[in-house]
């Protein structure tokens, strides 16, 4: 990491304690009624999990370099008559152990080694009475003898154990007793010697709560004290972690350190900076994993510093000692290794050329490692990745919600990657961050300088791929030197990308964003780009390898992006969001199950949302299971939880006590004894019930006093849209209603409903599943949407998902006091739609296919001269409340405009000396016979021309008028049309008039240009007819 990345401003929550976690796995693993109330993802407890639940099985334990993990593990399973093999790292294999083999000895246990496999293994019929005191040495570690105590359950006889005098690390012995206390041993301690009776077993329905790991606090606490703030919650009034010695280290070196009366704990830098801070003289033989980040930190202090009492350091992942003095040496700093510590001499940091620095594995000095770079110091940081042994979220938290080191957008063909790219590096320039950006694409091309359709001509597939992963390392060496000053880098990668295997790709610094558009599954026709499968039709071998492509996504992918349809260049709101991580949103978001899939998946999902002003996060236990809720709970503040309850008969826990809220589903019956919801939902009618009579049973049967009201049934037309929207105006406070359908059609109404009630849930991702219901309105939807507009404009059609309309008329409407939505309107309900749409405040709209007839019968006579000639109207505005709509017809005059442009892009001088013909057009065919005069009109549901005529090609131009939704009911047209150019009023990318022009050869002008002109004369009507 760079010094010169923002300062830290973390405030939360941070994991479970490692040690005390682990002592918890292993009392439960005795009894599995025994609730454990904290998690921690790191690496250790999962292993020693995973270890636990297969124990007994034959199945290798793998202890990785965790010590903790192998010396619970070999006590544990020793436990269990047979035979067990413990699988080590190189680092933990050469830890001494001998203390704890030489105490199981008398036991019964034997423990050898294989050296060549790095494998230890435990051998024994169980425990058996040892008949007198065992001796457990603790010179090296307490680790030893707690490792006993904590499989000392349901022994048939007394078990006392000699434990020495007090050796390192002597309070996690104490922390091991004191949890054993909780869990129901009723151990004797005297002096020296530890008893346990016979036949002790972990009482069932104990809850052991663990407390925030304070190791891992200190990391923070020594950032916030070089620059910024770190805000700690949960932190213990009195801990059982040695470590919370910490605080008073801090104090005693002048750094500002407070903890309020909620269990906040605030550091933050002094006014002076790092350099204000002063040295000291600490004993660290009670709390030794504070020693590495201790040391950087007193490296920067003023004075010299001694830090003793430490010696078996030189045992831990490395010799601690030595690689901290190393790393105290790279700031320029003189320091003394002593036996039991360093010293740190008297003068200043001194910083030379830049310099690598490899923790050896051990997560701690990783950390020290980039307090010294946050401080200023020129240090590259190797292996990154090693805090994941206790410290996973460590990155996510530094990271926040921004520019990671390495950003990649990652997304199908067309979804618009590079563009989005563009718009970032011009943002970013404009506040002053040095970002590197990269389209990875238009790199090989201009490496090679070769056009991309020609290298996959020339090479196929395969060569390509390789090409590109070669050009990516190549561009991310040469990035290297831009990253350590802490200039940000982001790559725009090609859709069929694969090498996702690259190192980079494993960083913790790394960050790929799955960029998509709601079309994504619609599929896109390209024309200009190369066919990767001539066997199959464009559209099915885009479908077809979008699929793979967007498993690769989902799986790689930190985030997902959904951007709009046509999104404008000057989208501020994805600025703010990708490039600082922040956004005002307003909203409550739902945990995926993905969230969960990493180790450090919650500390990602929380601290790269923290900033968004998230009014709260609902964990749903359909989605979630138990143990995972416990961890999310334990990863993300209180005040922003709410706990829902989906599914029958699930366990309910104890302590959802404000200001953490609870969503309980009505469909579930009466809550629990001692829950008290503070939402009270419907999801379900009952059979043959109408809506409002399912929400008249919300109201009624809701547990008494529940402050709010939720229901989000299934909605089934505009009437009962008309019913839901009534009943929350009757209590806006208490009452939320989110309606929902299979295809989204509703997403426009929770939109307008952004500020006119207490709920609104934003879809954080592009699937449209059970987390992202397909009404939920995207991120960047509701972000741009302004609340409280009481007139809206739309879209009217069906489809009209993909419709450009929103992105066009936005800014107008916005400029007017309105917002803009699409709005599918089936033909058979247009006059109750109307109806509906009128008393939610429509006051213009856009009217495509097949409505445009019937908006030309709902103007009656106020239609325009034009429109009624052309038979349809495709611009209504209605001028109050209670005024009569009014109609115009701007596909004539915007077709016609479009023409032209086309003809001077083409050199046309004259249409009459081409032939022409118009394939389909339905409600646009009246302005395609005035635009094309002279042209040959086909049905396209017959493939004749409509006079009747033998008209056939070939044709100089084909007019295509067939959007994808109408073609499975039309003809499709032979290559014998013929056409050289082929003029497309559709827009969309996946238009069969792109398909048909890629089979002819012919060149293709997209009615983009043509939609662009006529909502241009829309949006001047709509200004001319404004009161």
């Amino acid at each position: 990491m760079s010094p010169r990345r923002p300062p830290l401003d973390f405030d939360g929550k941070i994991p479970a304690s490692k040690s005390m976690f682990n002592r918890a796995a292993v009392i439960r693993s005795f009894e599995e009624r025994v609730e454990v109330r904290g998690r921690s993802s790191c690496d250790d407890v999962r292993r020693l999990e995973e270890a636990l639940r297969v124990m007994g099985t034959g199945a290798s334990l793998d202890c990785g370099e965790g010590g903790t993990v192998f010396r619970f593990l070999t006590a544990r399973a020793s436990r269990i008559p047979g035979r067990h093999e413990l699988a080590c790292g190189p680092s933990l294999f050469a830890r001494p152990h001998d203390g704890l083999f030489d105490a199981l000895a008398p036991l019964g246990i034997r423990v050898s080694s294989d050296r060549a496999r790095r494998v230890v293994v435990v051998e024994g019929r169980g425990w058996r009475d040892p008949g007198r005191p065992v001796r457990v040495s603790r010179d090296v570690s307490s680790q030893f003898a707690s490792a006993v105590l904590l499989s000392a359950w349901d022994l048939p006889f007394s078990l006392t154990l000699e434990a020495g005098q007090d050796g390192p690390s002597e309070p996690y012995l104490s922390m091991t007793l004191e949890m054993l206390r909780r869990a129901g041993m009723e151990w004797r301690r005297s002096g020296t010697i530890l008893s346990v009776p016979p036949m002790q077993h972990p009482a069932a329905g104990t809850r052991l709560r663990l407390e925030p790991d304070l190791s891992s606090a200190f990391a923070l606490a020594a950032l916030a004290a070089v620059a910024g703030r770190a805000r700690i919650h949960q932190f213990p009034a009195e801990s059982l972690q040695p470590d919370a010695a910490f605080v008073g280290i801090l104090l005693r070196m002048g750094a500002p350190v407070c903890r309020d009366r909620n269990g906040v704990l605030e550091v933050r830098s002094p006014a002076g900076g790092v350099r204000a801070l002063e040295g000291i003289d600490v004993d660290l033989g009670r709390s030794p994993d504070l020693f590495p980040v201790l040391a950087v930190l007193a490296s920067f202090a003023s004075g010299p510093s001694r830090l003793a009492g430490a010696p078996h350091l030189a045992h831990k992942e490395s010799d601690r000692i030595r690689k901290t003095a190393e790393l105290v040496a790279l700031v320029g700093r003189e320091a003394t290794v002593l036996p039991d510590g360093l010293r740190i001499e008297e003068g200043e940091p001194r910083f030379g050329a830049e310099r690598a620095y490899d923790p050896a594995g051990d997560h701690r000095l990783a950390m020290a490692a980039h307090v010294a770079a946050a401080a200023g110091a020129p240090i590259e940081i190797l292996h990154k990745e090693v805090v994941d042994k206790s410290f996973p979220e460590y990155w996510p938290i530094v990271l926040g919600g921004g520019l990671a080191e390495t950003t990649f957008l990652a997304g199908q063909r067309g979804v618009g990657k590079s563009s989005l790219l563009r718009r970032l590096l011009v943002a970013a320039r404009d506040r002053g961050i040095a970002l590197h950006a990269l389209d990875l694409d238009g790199e090989i091309e201009r490496r090679e300088g070769v056009p991309i359709p020609d290298l996959f001509e020339a090479g196929g597939e395969a060569r390509f791929r390789a090409l590109e992963r070669r050009t990516l390392e190549a561009v991310l060496d040469e990035f290297a030197a831009a990253r350590r000053r802490g200039e940000p880098a982001a790559i725009a990668l090609g859709a069929g990308f694969e090498a996702f295997d690259l190192p980079v790709f494993r960083s913790p610094l790394t960050r790929v964003i799955w960029v998509r558009r709601r079309t994504d599954d619609d599929g896109r026709i390209f024309l200009d780009r190369p066919r990767l499968d001539a066997s199959a039709t464009p559209l099915a071998e885009f479908r077809s390898r979008a699929r793979d492509r967007g498993a690769r996504f989902r799986a790689i992918a930190d985030r997902e992006l959904v951007l709009r349809e046509g999104l404008p260049e000057t989208a501020g709101s994805e600025r703010d969001l990708l490039l600082l991580g922040r956004a005002r949103l307003g909203a409550w978001l739902t945990m995926p199950p993905s969230a969960l899939v990493r180790p450090a998946g919650i500390a990602q999902y929380w601290e790269a949302r923290r900033d968004w002003g998230i009014e709260r996060v609902e964990l749903r236990d359909d989605l979630l299971p138990p143990d995972r809720m416990l961890a999310a709970r334990d990863g993300i503040p209180d005040e922003r939880l709410v706990v829902s309850f989906r599914v029958p008969g699930a366990p309910v826990p104890r302590d959802l006590d404000p200001p953490i809220e609870v969503d309980w589903a009505l469909e579930l019956g009466p809550p629990p004894e001692g829950l008290r919801p503070t939402i009270a939902s419907l999801h379900e009618r009952l059979p043959g019930e109408s809506l409002r009579s399912a929400l008249d049973r919300l109201v009624e049967t809701a547990p008494a006093g529940t402050p709010r009201l939720k229901a989000a049934p299934e909605v089934r037309d505009f009437a009962e849209l008309a019913a839901g929207d009534a009943w929350q105006r009757r209590d806006p406070h208490r009452r939320s209603f989110l309606p929902r359908s299979p295809d989204g059609r509703w997403s426009w109404y929770r939109l307008r409903q952004k500020g006119r009630q207490a709920m609104g849930f934003v879809r954080d991702g592009g699937d449209a599943g059970p987390v992202g219901a397909p009404d939920q309105p995207t991120l960047l939807e509701w972000l741009d949407e302004r609340p409280g507009l009481s007139r809206f404009g739309a879209v009217l059609g069906d489809p009209v998902a993909a419709s450009r309309s929103p992105a066009l008329h936005l800014a107008w409407a916005l400029s007017r006091g309105a917002s803009y939505y699409a709005i599918r309107v089936a033909e058979t309900e247009f006059d109750e739609a109307i109806a509906v749409l009128e008393q939610l405040g429509l006051g213009f709209a856009s009217v495509t296919a097949p409505l445009k007839r019937a908006a030309l019968r709902l103007v009656g006579a106020s239609a325009s001269p034009l429109a009624a000639e052309a038979g349809a109207v495709n611009t209504l505005l209605r001028e109050g409340r209670e005024a009569a709509w009014t109609g115009e017809n701007t596909d004539v005059p915007g077709l016609a405009a479009g023409v032209e442009e086309w003809k001077r892009a083409e050199a046309i001088p004259d249409l009459a000396a081409l032939r022409i013909a118009l394939w389909g057009g339905g409600g646009t065919l009246e302005a395609m016979r005035r635009a094309f005069p002279g042209a040959v009109a086909f049905s396209a549901r017959t493939g004749q021309p409509r006079d009747g005529s033998l008209a056939s090609g070939p044709w100089d131009v084909v007019v295509w008028a067939v959007p994808r939704s109408r073609a499975g009911a039309c003809v499709a047209p032979g290559p014998e049309l013929g056409p050289r150019l082929v003029f497309d009023l559709d827009y969309r990318e996946d238009s069969p008039g792109r398909e048909f022009a890629l089979t002819c050869g012919a060149r293709y002008f997209s009615g983009l240009h043509f939609l662009e002109r006529q909502a241009a004369l829309q949006q001047r009507f709509w200004s001319l007819h404004e009161r």
